[in-house]
């Protein structure tokens, strides 16, 4: 069975408990501490989440372990689309909204990550405009669409949705985070889009414990 060593709120965590849920892999997930790396290192000599072990094979990163899950796992649901023109569409989107998305994101990591008494309010003016410019892309291309490609989930659904979990936090991790209290206070995606919001809340729903887990 996968193991998954992780942080239980990270966006980049999600993405593979996502990817696991909706292929129907069986796997059990080891929350670590940030203040102990020592998990990580020992399995693929690297301090961060997510990391996957697999019988004798570990893999970090969550693209790299996305794609490892699809290589590896054929017989479970795909997360890639078989139309090389829906992949060449999901591509260019995803690559297009990231580019606009992660400087808006790094701005908001770097709040956070200070003290109350170091950070700046005007260092998130209009944020949240600024993130609803950078995913206006997504609510015209969900126009009449569960997902990005159609009725289907793929691997472009999960990148996004996930990268744009602290503009919907969950009330739970809210409660359990101080972090996650500062995105909830802060951030938001507007009600003008509300293909986009559908869409993150259909994505998320994947998001579940392993049967083992509960």
């Amino acid at each position: 069975m996968i193991r998954l060593l992780e942080f239980h709120r990270s966006p980049n965590c999600a993405k593979i408990r996502i990817a696991l849920n909706y292929k129907g892999i069986p796997f059990e997930m080891e929350e670590v501490s940030a203040a102990d790396r020592s998990p990580m290192l020992r399995a693929v000599n690297w301090p961060l989440v997510p990391v996957i072990l697999d019988g004798e094979v570990t893999m970090r990163d969550s693209e790299a372990i996305l794609h490892y899950l699809e290589s590896n796992y054929r017989e479970s649901p795909s997360l890639t689309p078989k139309d090389q023109d829906e992949i060449r569409r999901g591509e260019a989107l995803t690559r297009d909204v990231q580019h606009s998305l992660r400087p808006i994101m790094r701005k908001i990591y770097g709040e956070v990550m200070k003290t109350p008494e170091q950070r700046d309010p005007r260092a998130l003016a209009g944020i949240v405009d600024q993130i609803a410019g950078a995913i206006e892309p997504l609510e015209e291309a969900l126009a009449g669409k569960d997902f990005l490609l159609g009725e289907r989930i793929s691997m472009y659904d999960i990148l996004l949705a996930c990268a744009l979990m602290p503009a919907r936090p969950r009330p739970d991790y809210a409660a359990q985070s101080p972090m996650w209290a500062f995105f909830g206070k802060h951030l938001a995606i507007p009600e003008s889009l509300p293909n986009v919001i559908a869409w993150v809340d259909r994505v998320l729903a994947y998001d579940a414990e392993p049967a083992a887990a509960r």
